[in-house]
C-alpha cells in the first residue's frame, strides 16, 4: 500500500486518486516553485532596472535642460559684455552707441524667440545702462528687489536661481504667474566697478511642464534645488522655495558635487545627481507601482498554475474513474449476486481486460443460476418427495395391531364397534393420499388426529386418556401436514405403552407473541439424559433414529424448511417424569377456515 493504511479502509479509486496525484503534483508543484522563484528573481531584477533607467532618465532631462540655461546664460553674457564695452573709456567717442544698443536689444529677442520658455531678459549696468526684451519694463522698480540689490554685493561670477512672480514687466502679455529667475553679476573686463547684472526669466510653466507630464506618465518623482537647498522644480507646487532636508550637500567637496549617488531604498530607486552650476537634481521612482504590475504577472501565473492542477485533478478522476467504473459494476453485480439475483447481467464495457473479465462474470452468473435453480428444484422435489413418503407412511406395526383389533371385534360380533374402527382407519389414509399441498390448518391436523385416537382407543381400551386445550383463534393457524400423528404416535409408543395402564396424553395450543406454540406432554418413563442428547442431536443434524421415532426428524425438517429457524421442534424430558414435546412456528392464520 501507498499509504499506511489497511486496506480495508480506502478503496482502489481513492489509492489510485492519490497515487496519481503524488507523481503528477509533485512535479509539478515543485517546478512551479523553481519557475516561479525564477521568474519572480528576474522580474524583480528588471523592476529595479527599468526604475533605475527612468530615474536616469529623468536626471538626464534636468541636467539637459540646465545645460541649455547655461548655454542662454552665456549668450547673453556676450552680449552684455558687448554693451559694457560701448562705455569703456577707451571706445571711439564716434561709435554709434544707440545702434548697437538697438542690434542688442534685436539679437536678445531672436533669442527669446529660439527659445519660448525665456519671459524675458534683462541687462542692468552702471548709470542706469539697461537693455531688455520686455516692452516697457520697469527697471526703477526691478532694482528695488532685494534679491537684486543682493546680487550687486556677490562674487563675480555670481548665479543664483529662485522662483519669483515678476512684477517689473508692465505688459501682461510678457508677465508670466510665475518665473524661475536666474540672477547674475559679471565683470566682463575685470573691473568690478563696472559690473553688469543679468536677469533672465524663465516661464515656469513653459520651461518645467515637460517634466510635469514626464513624471505623472511614469509615475516617478524629481526634485531641483539649488545650492542653498532650496527648492527650484517640484510636481507639487507647495514645496517651491522651501528648503530642503539635503541641504548639507552644498558643504560637500567640488568633487563629490561631480558624482552622481543612486541608492535603492527598497521601496524605491534613488538618484541625487549634480547640475554644473545651478545645483543639484534628485529623481526618484516608486517601486509599487511596478511591484503592482508584476503582482498582477505573479497572479497570472498563479492562476495559470491553479488551472494547470485543477486540470490535472480532472484528467486524474476521467483516468481513475475509467479504470476502476467497471471494477465497481463487478463488485455491485457481486452484491447482486449474492442477494440471489442472478438476472441482472453486467455491461461489458472498459477496457480489454475487463471486457474479459466482465464477459467471464456473466457466464459465471448464468452457470450459478441454473445451478441455485437445479438445486431449488432438487430441493422443492426432496421435499415433495419426504412429504409424499410421510403422507403413506403409517407404522407396520400400528397397522397390524388396528388390523388384528378388528379381527377380533369381528369374532365378538362387535359390528359397530368394526365399523367405527374401520371407518376412522379410512379417514387416516384418505387425509394421508388427499391433497398435494405441504400445509394444512391446525384445525385440520386436530381432526385427523382425532381419528388416529379413536382407534388407539380401541387398541388400548381404557389404558390411557387424551386432553387438549387449544387457545381460541389458534385452529386457524397455518401449519405443515402431518405435523401432529407423529408426535402424538411417539408419545403412545415410548409413553403409553410402557405405563401399562393410567397413561396421559395431552396437547395444548397456544400463541406467544408472533409464534404458534403446540406441545404434547405425556406421563411415560421419560427419556434418560444420554437418549435425550442423541435424540437432540438427531433432530439438528436432519435424520431420524430409533430414539426420535417415525416422523419426528421428517417434521422437524419441514418446519425449518418452511419457517427456517429457530422454528422445529424441541424435546424435553425428566427420566421417571414424562415427556414434552414442543413445536414452534410463526403464527400465519388461514383467512377463511373453519
Amino acid at each position: 500500500m501507498l499509504l499506511n493504511l489497511p486496506s480495508s479502509k480506502i478503496s482502489i479509486r481513492t489509492e489510485l486518486i492519490l497515487i496519481i496525484l503524488l507523481f503528477s503534483m509533485t512535479p509539478l508543484l515543485i517546478l512551479s516553485f523553481l519557475y516561479y522563484s525564477r521568474v519572480n528573481s528576474l522580474v524583480t531584477e528588471n523592476v529595479s532596472t527599468y526604475a533605475t533607467g527612468l530615474v536616469n532618465q529623468n536626471a538626464d532631462a534636468a541636467e539637459n535642460l540646465m545645460k541649455q540655461l547655461n548655454v542662454i546664460w552665456r549668450q547673453v553674457v556676450d552680449i552684455a559684455a558687448l554693451t559694457d564695452y560701448l562705455y569703456l573709456p577707451t571706445v571711439d567717442p564716434g561709435t554709434d552707441q544707440n545702434a548697437i544698443l538697438k542690434a542688442d536689444e534685436i539679437y536678445l529677442k531672436r533669442l527669446k524667440r529660439s527659445f519660448s520658455y525665456i519671459s524675458n531678459i534683462y541687462i542692468v549696468g552702471i548709470e542706469n545702462r539697461a537693455v531688455s526684451t520686455a516692452i516697457d519694463a520697469d527697471f526703477q522698480k526691478l532694482e528695488e528687489k532685494p534679491w537684486f540689490q543682493q546680487a550687486r554685493t556677490t562674487e563675480i561670477p555670481g548665479i543664483k536661481l529662485q522662483i519669483l512672480v515678476p512684477d517689473y514687466a508692465q505688459r501682461a502679455a510678457t508677465k508670466p504667474n510665475r518665473t524661475l529667475t536666474m540672477v547674475s553679476r559679471i565683470a566682463p573686463y575685470g573691473l568690478p566697478q563696472n559690473s553688469i547684472i543679468l536677469v533672465i526669466d524663465f516661464d515656469y510653466g513653459l520651461l518645467f511642464g515637460q517634466f510635469d507630464i514626464s513624471l505623472a506618465r511614469t509615475g516617478s518623482s524629481m526634485m531641483i534645488y539649488d545650492e542653498s537647498g532650496f527648492i527650484l522644480y517640484h510636481p507639487n507646487r507647495n514645496f517651491l522655495g522651501q528648503e530642503t532636508e539635503t541641504s548639507h550637500v552644498a558643504k560637500t567637496s567640488r568633487s563629490e558635487l561631480l558624482n552622481k549617488v543612486l541608492t535603492n531604498r527598497g521601496d524605491s530607486v534613488l538618484l541625487r545627481r549634480p547640475l554644473e552650476p545651478f545645483g543639484w537634481v534628485v529623481s526618484e521612482m516608486p517601486l509599487q507601482g511596478l511591484q503592482e504590475e508584476l503582482s498582477s504577472i505573479q497572479e497570472l501565473y498563479l492562476v495559470a498554475v491553479l488551472l494547470l492542477i485543477l486540470t490535472t485533478i480532472f484528467m486524474s478522476l476521467i483516468a481513475v474513474n475509467r479504470v476502476t467504473r467497471p471494477l465497481f459494476k463487478i463488485i455491485e453485480g457481486m452484491d447482486t449476486v449474492h442477494k440471489g439475483d442472478f438476472s441482472r447481467p453486467l455491461e461489458e464495457a472498459g477496457c480489454k481486460e475487463f471486457v474479459h473479465l466482465v464477459s467471464s462474470f456473466n457466464s459465471m452468473q448464468v452457470q450459478i443460476d441454473a445451478l441455485v435453480n437445479q438445486v431449488v428444484l432438487k430441493e422443492r422435489e426432496t421435499v415433495r418427495a419426504e412429504l409424499l413418503a410421510l403422507q403413506f407412511q403409517i407404522n407396520p406395526h400400528f397397522l397390524y395391531n388396528t388390523i388384528d383389533v378388528i379381527r377380533g371385534m369381528a369374532y365378538e360380533s362387535r359390528y359397530k364397534d368394526v365399523a367405527d374402527m374401520t371407518a376412522s382407519l379410512g379417514e387416516l389414509f384418505r387425509y394421508a393420499s388427499s391433497g398435494s399441498g405441504g400445509t394444512a390448518t391446525l384445525l385440520q391436523e386436530l381432526e385427523h388426529l382425532n381419528h388416529y385416537l379413536e382407534i388407539q382407543k380401541h387398541r388400548f381400551q381404557n389404558r390411557f386418556c387424551y386432553s387438549s386445550d387449544i387457545e381460541e383463534g389458534c385452529s386457524r393457524a397455518n401449519v405443515v401436514r402431518f405435523m401432529l400423528q407423529p408426535i402424538v404416535e411417539n408419545a403412545f409408543q415410548h409413553g403409553v405403552e410402557k405405563c401399562g395402564k393410567n397413561g396421559h396424553i395431552e396437547l395444548k395450543a397456544r400463541r406467544e407473541g408472533g409464534q404458534l406454540v403446540v406441545t404434547v406432554r405425556d406421563n411415560g418413563p421419560g427419556i434418560d439424559d444420554t437418549t435425550l442428547e442423541k435424540i437432540r442431536i438427531g433432530l439438528n443434524a436432519g435424520r431420524e433414529s430409533h430414539n426420535t421415532g417415525i416422523g419426528m426428524a421428517n417434521v422437524h425438517n419441514r418446519i425449518r424448511l418452511v419457517h427456517g429457524q429457530p422454528s422445529g421442534i424441541e424435546v424435553e424430558s425428566d427420566y421417571g417424569h414424562g415427556t414434552l414435546v414442543t413445536i414452534r412456528q410463526p403464527f400465519f392464520p388461514v383467512e377463511n377456515s373453519l
